[in-house]
Formats: structure tokens, C-alpha cells, sequence
């Protein structure tokens, strides 16, 4: 029964378990365990903390990705806005600059029609009066002709 090596083995098994009890082993054990669930548990709440921290800041930025959005969209409907009152302006003022242009245009071919009747007045006024000494120098020789031409008849007749 003595020599029976198992029964050596179990005999020392046994003899370790309490040597373990008699030096508190297990209330070690259990002490480590304490604390490593104590630590699982630390790390849990922090990990609890970052995550509620991490979910405020989600909510901040989201607030502050609306606010930006809403300040964006505010930014371009004025963008589109002055463009928009620009383009009035300017369509208004090249308008007036045809208007100005157009009633320049209008002037100036006035003058001009106006200077070209005056031109045709003073030309057809020295036509008239060029025609008019022509016709008196024609009627001057005609009555010079006239009279030779009765001086003539008269010296016929006389001589008849």
C-alpha cells in the first residue's frame, strides 16, 4: 500500500492544498481575483465615462454641424441674393447706358439731318441763283437778239 506510487502522489497533492491553506493561498487568490475584478470594473466605468463623454461630444459637434450648416445655407441664399440685386443694378445701368446712348444717337442723327438740310438749302439756293443769272444772261442775249432781229425786220421793211 506504501509503495503504491499513486498513493505517494495523492498523499502529496494533499500535503500542497494544505501547506496553500495554512499560508492563506486561496485568500490570495481570491484577494487577486478582488482585484483584478476590481480593476475589469474600474476600467468598465471609464470606459462608461469615455463613452458618455464621447456621446455629449457627438451631440456638441452635431449642434455645432447644424449651426454651421444653417449659418452656410444663411451665407449663400445672401450670396444669391446680392448676385442676384447686382444683376438688377446692372442690368438697370446698362440700360440707361443704351437709353443715353440711344437718345445721343438719335441726337446726333438729328444734327446731322438737320445739317444736311441746311447743306441742301444753301446748295439749292446757289443752284437757284446760278440758274437765275443763267436765265438773265440767256434773256439779256435774248432781248439783245430780239432787237437785232427787230432791227433787222425793221431794216427789211424799210427796205421793201
Amino acid at each position: 500500500m506504501f509503495s503504491d506510487p499513486s498513493l505517494w502522489v495523492a498523499l502529496g497533492f494533499f500535503i500542497f492544498i494544505a501547506i496553500l491553506i495554512y499560508k492563506k493561498l486561496p485568500a490570495l487568490l481570491i484577494h487577486s481575483l478582488d482585484e483584478r475584478a476590481l480593476r475589469i470594473k474600474e476600467e468598465l466605468d471609464e470606459a462608461e465615462q469615455l463613452r458618455s463623454e464621447a456621446q455629449f461630444l457627438l451631440v456638441s459637434y452635431q449642434k455645432k454641424q447644424r449651426a454651421a450648416s444653417a449659418e452656410m445655407d444663411a451665407i449663400i441664399e445672401k450670396a444669391k441674393k446680392m448676385a442676384h440685386e447686382q444683376a438688377s443694378s446692372m442690368t438697370e445701368s446698362v440700360e440707361k447706358m443704351l437709353d443715353r446712348r440711344k437718345a445721343s444717337a438719335q441726337a446726333r442723327i438729328e444734327q446731322l439731318k438737320h445739317d444736311l438740310l441746311n447743306d441742301l438749302r444753301q446748295r439749292s439756293a446757289d443752284v437757284v441763283i446760278i440758274a437765275a443769272h443763267l436765265i438773265i444772261e440767256q434773256n439779256k442775249a435774248s432781248v439783245e437778239h430780239s432787237k437785232i432781229i427787230e432791227d433787222s425786220i425793221n431794216t427789211v421793211s424799210e427796205k421793201i
